[in-house]
């Protein structure tokens, strides 16, 4: 009757789980298709190891050695689900805890919220919450961490193009860098509005090759001997002078000195004053408060393959 359903055989619901060692190792499948039960189960050959002690509940369609059974078997922090008939438990899936268990399979959420990490590999590398409101080295929102550097993989053919170390302070790309569109590329070359000359962005390369190998002022003048017309010659290394085809007739070539011309400054006149002449030296031998003897040059400049004094 009514007591024997609820304390007698392998069904029983409100008795212990255990019968006997023979039992427990008989196929969980097998018992299930007797009907809906607890039960217990240790080396059965459809348990989900042969090593732990499994409390099992099971339901089953019918009573039938051909029945659909499904059960929920638990031991310590392992709950797991089968689906078998009368003859075994076919499959086994581990529900996983949701602290402390080990996924073995994917899992798909359309959201997942860690309160201050998410790890992966041996639990080192991950996102994790920063301790600043703010963004530098000192201090961000979201940190991510890693022992060497964290690569950015293509699905399609899995190859990493860019990446960042973060134990040496790189970012790195197997193409190019960019900013807005500003691009810095592989080859070292840059693009941007500033290179552009006023025209839109252009390539530094571009920039460097339209001005001049080399530039640097090889001569100084005045055009036709007026002094409110200087000009200087400038060297672009392609012989390009900076100075209009009229003007290349009066440019200064050379500058020199001419000729030592001493005099006597002791009881002498000396040298009076006279265009061309710049005083080079002065001597006074016996280091006396008078002068001995004073050097003179003339100033001179080519032009035109011409010396000229200076002011002649």
């Amino acid at each position: 009757g009514l007591v024997d359903v609820l304390f007698k055989g392998d069904g029983r619901f409100l008795a212990g789980t255990f019968v006997s060692d023979a039992i427990d190792r008989t196929s969980i499948g097998a018992r299930a298709a007797t009907g809906c039960q607890f039960m217990r189960a240790h080396q059965a050959p459809d348990a989900p190891d042969q090593v732990s002690f499994w409390q099992i509940i099971t339901l089953s369609e019918v009573v039938s050695p051909t029945t659909v059974v499904d059960v929920l078997a638990v031991s310590g922090n392992n709950v797991l689900f089968g689906h078998g008939t009368g003859t075994g438990i076919t499959s086994w899936r581990q529900v996983a805890m949701l602290e402390g268990g080990a996924f073995t399979g994917g899992i798909s959420a359309p959201n997942m919220r860690g309160d201050t990490l998410v790890t992966v590999g041996d639990g080192t590398g991950g996102m994790a919450k920063g301790d600043v409101d703010g963004a530098g080295f000192n201090g961000n929102n979201l940190n991510i961490k890693s022992w060497n550097g964290i690569g950015f993989q293509n699905s399609e053919d899995l190859a990493i193009r860019a990446y960042i170390s973060t134990r040496l302070g790189v970012i790195a790309a197997a193409e190019n860098l960019q900013a807005g569109s500003a691009i810095f590329n592989k080859n070292g070359d840059v693009y941007g509005d500033i290179w552009g000359g006023g025209s839109g962005p252009g390539w530094l390369s571009a920039f460097v090759a339209s001005k001049p190998a080399r530039q640097y002022i090889t001569m100084v003048g005045v055009y036709q001997n007026d002094k409110t017309k200087p000009f200087m010659l400038h060297d672009d290394g392609a012989g390009v002078f900076l100075a209009t085809t009229d003007m290349l007739s009066g440019y200064v070539q050379s500058i020199r000195f001419g000729a030592v011309e001493h005099g006597n400054l002791y009881r002498s006149p000396g040298f009076a004053d006279q265009l061309g002449y710049v005083i080079t030296g002065v001597e006074n031998g016996d280091s006396n408060d008078t002068p001995d003897r004073i050097q003179r040059r003339l100033l001179q400049l080519k032009v035109n393959g011409q010396w000229y004094t200076v002011g002649a």
